[in-house]
Order: structure tokens, then C-alpha cells, then sequence
């Protein structure tokens, strides 16, 4: 198992290296898109649901990689269990969100939960297995939180596309319900102005 967890975070650092450039292809796609407009329709919400549940696993790669080597440590910790279940599950759910299934607004909001607390888990693991006698339990959660959110880069894109995602899902389930909410006119029928 030694040789795969050492394999694992060499991946991680070269994660650390190129995804930057995922990171702002992200932010910069995300901020195109979601520019100033008209008001927008159900149609151009489901849109924005599928590219940012996309972008979202596509983003949490690091994660997942950090997960299986089972944290940032020297040696493998079981932080890494249910941090690669809850962010399965977050796929689960933004692909099918992207699908067009109804996803509740309550649990849209799941990514982002997952994210804050995998990154405490892996940062804080890390400064829990690496404690030396020069440095401080703060210095090194801090070093490993400033590595698995790539100096704060990764942590941008990160908050950026799980409350987009979230949003996004709220804004068709309101379309959606505005739409049941319409009265339906009968053929021939004019509704009084």
C-alpha cells in the first residue's frame, strides 16, 4: 500500500503544478458565461447546471486523488474513506441534476458542505501525522490547507462552481415551479385584461 500512497501524492503534486490552469480556465469560463443579461428561462438555468456539475468533477480530481492516498500525510489515514464516498456522492448528484432530474434545493448545497469539510479533514490529518518538534500543529494545518487549495486558486474555483451549482439547481426549481403555477388557457379561451 506504501508504494501506491507515494504514488498517489506525487499526482497530487503534479496536480499542484497544472492545475492552476484548470482553475482559471474555470473561473474564466464561469464569469463568460454567467455575465450581465435579460432574464433568463428555465432552459438557460438547466444549462448552467449541467456545465458547472461538470466543472465540478472535474475540479474535485485533486480531491479524489488526496482521498484515495488517503490524506497529505507519510502514511495512509482513513480521513480519506469518507471523503471519496461524500465526494462519489456529489457526483451522483450533480450528474444527475445534469440529467434533468429534480435535485432539492437543500441538497444542492451537499458540494459545498463536502468541500469545506474534506479540506479541514485533510489539512487538519496532515498536521496531526506530520507533528515535528519545529513546527506548530497551526504551521503545518495551515501548509497543508495552503497546498490542497493550491495557494488558494483551487479553493476560488472551488467555492465558485458548488455555489454556482446550487444556485443554478434553485433557479429551476423555482422556473419549474413558476411554470405549474401559470394558468392554463383552453383553446378559444381569452383571459380577461
Amino acid at each position: 500500500m506504501t508504494g501506491l500512497h507515494d504514488d498517489l501524492l506525487t499526482a497530487v503534486r503534479g496536480m499542484f503544478l497544472w492545475f492552476p490552469l484548470i482553475y482559471v480556465t474555470y473561473l474564466v469560463a464561469a464569469a463568460w458565461r454567467g455575465g450581465p443579461g435579460p432574464r433568463r428561462g428555465e432552459s438557460h438555468w438547466r444549462r448552467r447546471v449541467t456545465f458547472h456539475a461538470w466543472w465540478g468533477v472535474v475540479l474535485s480530481l485533486p480531491g479524489v486523488t488526496v482521498a484515495l492516498a488517503g490524506g497529505l500525510g507519510d502514511q495512509w489515514s482513513w480521513v480519506g474513506v469518507p471523503a471519496l464516498i461524500a465526494t462519489v456522492a456529489c457526483w451522483v448528484l450533480a450528474l444527475s441534476a445534469s440529467a434533468g432530474r429534480r435535485v432539492p434545493n437543500w441538497l444542492a448545497w451537499a458540494p459545498l458542505l463536502v468541500l469545506l469539510v474534506s479540506i479541514h479533514g485533510f489539512a487538519a490529518g496532515f498536521a496531526a501525522q506530520s507533528l515535528a518538534p519545529d513546527y506548530t500543529w497551526t504551521g503545518l494545518y495551515l501548509e497543508a490547507w495552503i497546498f490542497t487549495t493550491d495557494l488558494g486558486l483551487g479553493l476560488a474555483a472551488w467555492l465558485m462552481v458548488t455555489i454556482s451549482f446550487a444556485l443554478s439547481v434553485r433557479h429551476v426549481s423555482a422556473c419549474a415551479a413558476q411554470r405549474k403555477a401559470q394558468p392554463v388557457a383552453e383553446p378559444g379561451f381569452v383571459w380577461p385584461t
